[in-house]
């Protein structure tokens, strides 16, 4: 049994798509079960389940023998009192592999919970895939914390980045490489995996979405502080502003010995990745003006 965790979120809700088109038998792990079954239909097999709440695991795990973590951003303490044990509870059920969603820094640098949650399942002793996924470019049209508003009413990419390369990926493209992944374990066991699907600068993004949205597009390197007051203001959750800034904050300060490309991401889709150009065309109608 495939059980995934997150299957409501910016991940899970692409992939769940896909394993149902696959045939495979997989149970969907979310905060309100029920709320799933009416998005993807009533014979899907979920169930409610939360990292905080361990009276939650034993249903959610039965059977298990992958599984796939996708977390909110981490905190250490988390980390430690939540997701290590889960692990746990999960190989004690019978788990065979556990693949996790991370990102690229978490192979440098030992000071961010990705980093810490990789070598921890290393050393379990069952087999697992990192996926270390870079910067959603879906977040450019999420409504919370308002980079949608931002570009639509504003014509504005304001973000906290500077003028350094970033690593971008389609989350359309990370549930299929992972999907990829859940399909043919064994083929990716303790593996890991760099999925980038375009690499930008921040101003080069903004003319992408110039050149396809048909209006001059600019970006403003926002302070954290800027940012971070601007979501407030919009009513945006405290939690998320923080997280928000936590990767921002990452991003700005990522150093990497070898740079990245798409070549793991190929590998895995055996196709091009999406562009930041492909997502813009296809999600143009976020930024439509009103």
């Amino acid at each position: 049994m495939i059980v995934i965790t997150g299957a409501s979120g910016n991940v899970g809700r692409e992939i769940v798509p896909l394993l149902l088109q696959s045939g495979t038998a997989f149970r969907a792990l979310g905060r309100d079960a029920g709320a799933l079954k009416r998005r993807f239909g009533p014979g899907l097999d979920a169930v409610d389940f939360d990292f905080a709440n361990p009276a939650s695991w034993d249903a959610a795990l039965a059977g298990v023998r992958f599984l796939l973590i996708v977390l909110p951003i981490p905190r250490p303490q988390i980390i430690n009192q939540q997701i290590k044990p889960f692990i746990r509870s999960a190989i004690a059920k019978g788990c065979q592999h556990i693949a996790y969603i991370s990102v690229p820094a978490a192979a440098h640098n030992a000071k961010i919970p990705h980093h810490i949650t990789e070598r921890f399942l290393e050393g379990c002793g069952i087999d697992y895939t990192l996926l270390r996924a870079a910067y959603f470019m879906q977040n450019f049209s999420r409504p919370d914390p308002g980079h949608d508003v931002d570009l639509r009413d504003r014509d504005e990419l304001y973000l906290p980045l500077g003028s350094d390369v970033h690593y971008l990926i389609d989350t359309r493209d990370l549930a299929a490489a992972t999907v990829a992944v859940m399909l043919n374990p064994k083929a990716h066991a303790r593996k890991a995996y760099d999925l980038v699907g375009d690499i930008k600068t921040m101003p080069e993004a903004a003319q992408v979405f110039s050149d396809i949205l048909g209006r001059p597009i600019h970006y403003t390197d926002a302070s954290l502080w800027g940012f971070s007051w601007r979501a407030f203001r919009r009513g945006a959750r405290l939690s998320l502003i923080v997280a928000m800034a936590y990767v921002y904050g990452l991003l700005s300060r990522q150093t990497r010995v070898e740079p990245l490309d798409d070549g793991d991401l190929s590998a895995l889709l055996e196709c091009r990745p999406l562009s930041l150009r492909d997502y813009v065309r296809d999600y143009r109608e976020c930024w439509a003006k009103k």
